[in-house]
């Protein structure tokens, strides 16, 4: 094997949160189930996943840890653990002194007032009433494709998987827009968009608009969605089951024990939220098993 180590990003479940190890959740646990799998193989571990983050912080926690390894002259895997779509990470500077990692917000965080600061939760809010699911599905999509692409321009191997289990995306089928035939301006974005356009499309929906008829999932929303969330999993991805299950639905699943969530009454998680140390052992074990790390 060519690789010396393997850098984890992530949210609290590869940080390993509530484990015994973390000490209280001020350190990432010895037994997140990438630490477990750099055991196995010989390599050193580096665990840069921080709880309550988001796709596009643990976008920035992929960057850093190319520059940490460039440093120390490291040849890495990196294991990329996508948490949930719907969370979203921006920058603002409304957040200067205010919250964590200032003025990167991580604005779910906010909407549970992570940090006892009005003003900030109210931008928060007026946030999410502002970006939609599908919006935030978006961002999340790019963030995940600008990541891989970043790595592999510089070199770096790096494995792709869904921590979380919210990657579920169907939608209320709807219309996307085509072009209107009125118009005589020229596109052949339109012109693609028509000719991939579903046979029970609608033709006009008023005023001379041509649009099709919407799929029934988020990465299947409309022909560009659906492409962009082919090339999305064209990139090497550890599945945990079908349908993007998921670590932490797969643990579930499997009903292995799972430490409760103590903001389950104010946010929309389940009781029970991160997984314990049985199944991230077991989670490991699949992993060996599948020999992803040995065939890359």
């Amino acid at each position: 094997m060519t690789h010396d180590s393997l850098i984890s990003v992530g949210c609290s479940l590869m940080y390993g949160s509530d484990h015994s190890g973390t000490k209280g959740n001020t350190r990432p646990s010895d037994q997140a189930y990438t630490n477990l799998v750099s055991k196995h193989y010989g390599l050193t571990h580096y665990n840069f996943a921080y709880p309550g983050t988001s796709n596009q912080h643990i976008g920035k926690q992929a960057f850093v840890a190319t520059k940490f390894a460039q440093e120390n002259n490291l040849k890495p895997i990196f294991w990329l653990a996508w948490t949930k779509y719907t969370h979203l990470g921006l920058t603002h500077m409304t957040s200067i002194n205010t919250c964590h990692n200032w003025p990167h917000v991580d604005v779910q965080n906010e909407l549970i007032n992570s940090s006892h600061n009005r003003e900030i939760q109210n931008w928060s809010k007026g946030v999410y009433r502002s970006l939609d699911r599908f919006s935030r599905f978006m961002l999340s999509v790019n963030t995940i494709i600008q990541t891989n692409l970043m790595l592999e321009k510089q070199g770096f191997t790096c494995i792709n998987t869904f921590n979380s289990e919210t990657w579920k995306t169907a939608c209320r089928r709807s219309t996307f827009y085509i072009r209107n035939i009125n118009d005589s301006k020229e596109s052949l974005l339109a012109n693609w968009l028509e000719k991939k356009k579903k046979s029970i499309s609608a033709e006009h929906l008023g005023h001379g608009v041509m649009a099709g008829i919407s799929g029934e999932n988020f990465q299947y929303y409309d022909p560009y969605t659906s492409e962009l969330w082919s090339y999305l999993k064209s990139f090497e991805w550890h599945e945990w089951g079908d349908e993007n299950l998921g670590f932490q639905l797969w643990a579930r699943n499997n009903k292995f024990p799972c430490y409760k969530d103590f903001h389950s009454s104010i946010i929309d998680n389940p009781s029970f939220w991160h997984p314990g140390e049985e199944a991230h052992q077991a989670a490991s074990e699949m992993i060996i098993n599948s020999k992803i790390i040995e065939n890359l």
